[in-house]
């Protein structure tokens, strides 16, 4: 098992109408307790940083942990850059050694945003990384629901073109998701992400999966959708059990939060391989 590629994990999960969850690590509880998580639940994973989280987390000492503890892991993982927005970071990356990156174009125009990554892929496939790459843009939750609307659903016109000129690995799409904790619920247009599942002959990312249901969650699989990136609402979860237990244990020394950290995380993103349909499928 170990360390693999992106492409490797999605193969598997087209096979067996699954989506495997993409979560973005920022340190050695949060990579240890998902890893115990995956293990317990025998489900592949990607594990992820992204690139404006390393503003606050050193690249180098982040991916050494990331190598060593998925060098050791009994389920197939991949490791993964998530939102690069330069060619600089994503060849550091890969030299760190990320089997999977994402290059984040999706502000610039479609050419540029093909020419771009036709580059990057062509650097990464020779050192056999899958790519990502993203057409059309999630919003934030502070986006107003007609700007999100206008500006930042996936057009399947411009979806097509792209894979038809650069043969992407995986492709984020977007069609009503939100980044960040949400204060509404998101309205998912699951006719548009049947289209572009029948339409583009790749496989579809979701990213910005906030605020959704488990049902949802199983509508936007069954539509095609085979990687899913899941970050707010669970270290939100993971937050909440710490708190708890620092108030039920108020002497408690900072190494003992610590190691219970690892189990929260553990806890949490168990459940999420459930919920996504990834546990279970190695075997």
């Amino acid at each position: 098992m170990s360390i693999v590629n992106l492409k490797e994990i999605l193969i598997e999960a087209e096979k067996g109408d699954y989506a495997v969850g993409c979560y973005n690590v920022i340190n050695y509880e949060s990579v240890r307790g998902i890893l115990d998580a995956a293990e317990e639940t025998s489900s592949p994973i990607i594990l992820g940083i992204a690139q404006v989280q390393l503003k606050d987390v050193d690249f180098s000492s982040i991916m050494n942990i990331l190598v060593h503890e998925c060098s050791r892991a009994k389920i197939p993982v991949a490791i993964h850059l998530d939102h690069g927005l330069d060619f600089g970071t994503i060849k550091k990356s890969i030299d760190l050694g990320c089997t999977s990156v994402m290059y984040d174009g999706s502000l610039l125009p479609l050419e540029e945003n093909i020419k771009i990554t036709k580059e990057i892929i062509s650097y990464a496939h020779a050192r056999n990384v899958s790519v990502e790459t993203e057409v059309g843009e999630m919003g934030a939750e502070n986006d107003s629901a007609d700007n999100h609307q206008k500006v930042n659903i996936t057009n399947v016109m411009d979806a097509q073109e792209f894979f038809k000129q650069t043969g992407v690995d995986a492709l984020a799409v977007s069609f009503g998701t939100v980044h960040g904790i949400t204060k509404e619920t998101p309205t998912l247009n699951l006719s548009l992400l049947e289209e572009l599942n029948n339409k583009v002959d790749t496989y579809l990312v979701m990213h910005g999966g906030s605020g959704l249901t488990a049902e949802e969650y199983k509508n936007v699989i069954k539509r095609g959708i085979r990687k899913i990136n899941y970050f707010s609402y669970g270290y939100q979860a993971v937050a909440n059990k710490i708190r708890k237990f620092i108030e039920e244990n108020p002497t408690a020394l900072y190494d003992e939060i610590s190691y219970f950290s690892i189990e929260a995380f553990k806890e949490v993103f168990g459940e999420v391989m459930e919920m996504f349909g990834s546990a279970g499928k190695v075997k």
